[in-house]
């Protein structure tokens, strides 16, 4: 330490550029943007990259204490554009596993716009109120910010109300089962919550899978694997693509991409999942659909 004024203090910038990026390693984030009280550590804080688990973003009224020590949390009370400044020095020179979002209010999805930029390979939102009113398009997320927010995620997960989604309909859902199918782009895994149940049963039948009038399942897909589980949910298996439905409220949908028999999701191997395989006798082949299940499909969409 050095003596100044009869006061003693720890000369940190006249250490070795290493040593002060080690000392700024050991601050939580939140100390460690605090701690840019001149140019040299500005600079030396901005120009490294740190690691974190999971950037945790609640926006609602009241708040949390942080789940993980090697998280981060920001806990947004009103829209202001302090938040949002934080987040985007957060986003120049931080990476994260993950970033968990609960927001209460459509007022706060702004939040959205400025968690595009943060680099995480997973990304789940949860919306804690009731449905949004439909004839209110304020803070609604359009297809164009989801593609934006999901790019390069390998996880995306939606919890809540899924009409804070405008324009979200089948041929989006096919979509994204058509981008986690392809291997294409980095997306492995999709899933939500509140799907309404109509849109699942038109998405399976696209691959092959529908419930006839009698309540059985057929298939066209002679590759096509049907598995049930004790909650009535089922998975549906074709090659290398899961594809998770349930349609008992809350109502979860997901897809995911099997790599060396692994997938990214809630059960990463079907051998983990608490399911039984649908044999010939429960799961019937046929060439192609025949009437009465187009019937029932229209009577439940009805």
């Amino acid at each position: 330490s050095v003596r100044h004024h009869n006061q003693y203090f720890f000369p940190l910038l006249l250490l070795p550029i290493k040593l002060i990026v080690k000392v700024l390693s050991f601050l939580p984030l939140r100390d460690r943007l605090r701690a840019r009280v001149n140019r040299k550590l500005h600079e030396i804080e901005a120009g490294e990259k740190w690691k974190f688990h999971t950037l945790y973003i609640w926006a609602h009224e009241y708040s949390q204490g942080i789940p993980r020590s090697d998280s981060f949390y920001i806990t947004i009370t009103k829209t202001s554009q302090i938040y949002f400044d934080g987040l985007k020095k957060i986003a120049e020179n931080c990476v994260f596993k993950g970033i968990d979002i609960e927001f209460s209010n459509l007022r706060y999805a702004d939040v959205f716009h400025f968690v595009s930029n943060v680099k995480a390979r997973i990304l789940q939102i949860a919306t804690l109120d009731n449905r949004p009113d439909t004839n209110d398009h304020y803070g609604l997320l359009n297809q164009r910010d989801i593609e934006r927010i999901m790019e390069g995620r390998i996880y995306f997960g939606l919890y809540g109300s899924w009409n804070v989604i405008s324009s979200f309909n089948v041929d989006y859902i096919l979509e994204i089962c058509e981008i986690v199918e392809s291997g294409l782009e980095s997306l492995q895994a999709f899933f939500m919550h509140e799907l309404p149940s109509s849109i699942a049963r038109v998405v399976a039948a696209e691959y092959g899978l529908r419930v006839n009038s009698k309540g059985e399942f057929v298939t066209t897909n002679k590759d096509l694997e049907l598995y049930l589980d004790i909650e009535s949910q089922y998975v549906i298996r074709i090659n290398n693509l899961l594809m998770y439905i349930d349609e008992f409220p809350p109502g979860t949908f997901g897809v995911a991409r099997l790599i060396k028999n692994r997938a990214m999701s809630p059960q990463s191997t079907l051998s983990k999942m608490n399911i039984f395989r649908l044999d010939e006798s429960e799961l019937h082949f046929v060439e192609e659909f025949s009437d009465d299940e187009e019937e029932k499909e229209d009577e439940d969409e009805e």
